[in-house]
């Protein structure tokens, strides 16, 4: 039982050393964006630091809505300073992703769903 316990501290211990290095400005994977505190992403930029991918999907989307496309590192950053979406938007784009989803199917699923 104390083996257990003793993996779990230090499991937790090493969760807490990324996170002290995040608030310490030495982020090992987490998230560049002001305000995420996703901590293992998989996208990196040379210029901008780590992005999660939600992070990177709320990027093209506000891009597409928002971009001046003049200077796409422009409105990188610009995103990059935005705050990051609340869990209830992120539920709510889901929700309409479902909704569109059956009301326009992919060819695929239609030719199942009619043979």
């Amino acid at each position: 039982m104390h083996s257990n316990k003793r993996q779990e501290i230090f499991r937790v211990s090493c969760w807490m050393c990324i996170l002290y290095q995040k608030v310490d400005g030495m982020g090992v994977l987490a998230c560049d964006r002001d305000g995420c505190g996703n901590i293992m992403c998989d996208r990196y930029s040379h210029e901008f630091g780590y992005i999660c991918d939600d992070c990177f999907s709320e990027m093209i989307d506000y891009i597409l809505v928002n971009g001046k496309f003049s200077s796409l590192r422009e409105d990188i950053q610009e995103f990059l300073d935005t705050p990051k979406r609340s869990k209830s938007d992120t539920s709510l784009r889901e929700d309409i992703w479902k909704i569109l989803d059956e009301e326009f199917p992919c060819e695929e699923v239609r030719r199942a769903n009619y043979e």
